[in-house]
C-alpha cells in the first residue's frame, strides 16, 4: 500500500490509502525521502486554485522531493535501486522541437507534479520517468536533495537577470525562492543585496532587529490583513540605480 495525503478541496486534506504504483518501461519506482511544501501547494489548500490551475478533482500535492530508488522499470540501466537521486517534477514529452534542442522546460505538453490533474508527492511511494532522477553524491542529505528544485528556480532567475560581477542586487520577498536568489547572487559576485518582506514574521533574514523596520499600510502594528509595505532588511537603500532586481513574493507590495 502507499499512503498519500489528498486534498479534496479547500482545507480538505485526507491521509489515505492506495494502491503501490508499478514502473514502467524507462520508469522507476521511488519511496520519498524528502518533500518540501512549495507555495503553490499552500495556495491550492487554501484556495483551491494558483491562476488558471483548479483543482477539480482530489490530488496529491508536492513535487519539491528527493528520494530513494526501489525498484526498476524495463529499459532503465543508469540508476541502481538504494540510490538517492534528487527529482526534476516536470514531466516533459521529450519529442517535441524544445525537447530535442534541450530545453525540456519549453515542452508545449509538459505534465507538472502536483499541478491538476498530475498527482504529486505527498505520499510514501511515485513513480517518475528514469530521465528526470540524478543520483546525488555522498554526503548530500534528503533535505538538501529536496531543496535543489527550489534552487534551480532561482538559478534560473539570476540567469535571466544576467548579473554581473559587482552588480547591487534587489529582491522583493524573502521567502525561500527570495533567500535562495540572495544566496546565488552572492555566489555570482553582487557587490550588495537588499531585500523586502511584507511578512513581519518572515522578515529576520541574517541581521539584528536594529538594522530591521516594519510598517503595515494601516499604522496600527500587529494588523494581519490588507498590503503592507515592505520591511526593509537593511539599513539603508542605495542612490541611483539599481540594475538588477527580482520579485519573488506572492504579495503586493
Amino acid at each position: 500500500m502507499d499512503r498519500a495525503a489528498r486534498l479534496h478541496g479547500i482545507r480538505d486534506l485526507r491521509l489515505e490509502n492506495l494502491p503501490r504504483p508499478t514502473p514502467g518501461p524507462g520508469e522507476v519506482l521511488l519511496e520519498v525521502a524528502s518533500v518540501g511544501v512549495c507555495g503553490s501547494d499552500v495556495h491550492y489548500y487554501l484556495e483551491g486554485r494558483i491562476g488558471d490551475q483548479v483543482v477539480t478533482a482530489p490530488i496529491i500535492m508536492g513535487h519539491e522531493f528527493s528520494a530513494w530508488v526501489v525498484d526498476l522499470g524495463e529499459g532503465v540501466e543508469d540508476l541502481e535501486i538504494g540510490q538517492l537521486v534528487a527529482v526534476e517534477p516536470a514531466i516533459s514529452c521529450g519529442e517535441c522541437e524544445p525537447c530535442q534542442h534541450g530545453h525540456p522546460n519549453l515542452c508545449p505538453d509538459v505534465r507538472f507534479c502536483g499541478t491538476p490533474p498530475v498527482d504529486g508527492v505527498f505520499a510514501e511511494y511515485t513513480v517518475m520517468p528514469a530521465r528526470n532522477c540524478f543520483p546525488l553524491p555522498q554526503g548530500f542529505s534528503p533535505a538538501e536533495g529536496a531543496l535543489l528544485e527550489p534552487l534551480g528556480i532561482a538559478i534560473h532567475a539570476v540567469d535571466l537577470a544576467h548579473l554581473k560581477l559587482g552588480y547591487t542586487v534587489a529582491v522583493l520577498g524573502a521567502g525561500p525562492i527570495g533567500l535562495l536568489i540572495a544566496a546565488v547572487a552572492k555566489a555570482s559576485g553582487a557587490s550588495a543585496i537588499y531585500m523586502t518582506e511584507p511578512l513581519r514574521s518572515t522578515a529576520r533574514w541574517d541581521q539584528p532587529p536594529a538594522r530591521r523596520r516594519y510598517t503595515p499600510a494601516s499604522g496600527v502594528p500587529g494588523q494581519r490583513r490588507g498590503w503592507r509595505r515592505p520591511t526593509v532588511l537593511a539599513s539603508r537603500l542605495p542612490r541611483g540605480r539599481i540594475p538588477a532586481a527580482r520579485e519573488s513574493s506572492s504579495h503586493q507590495v
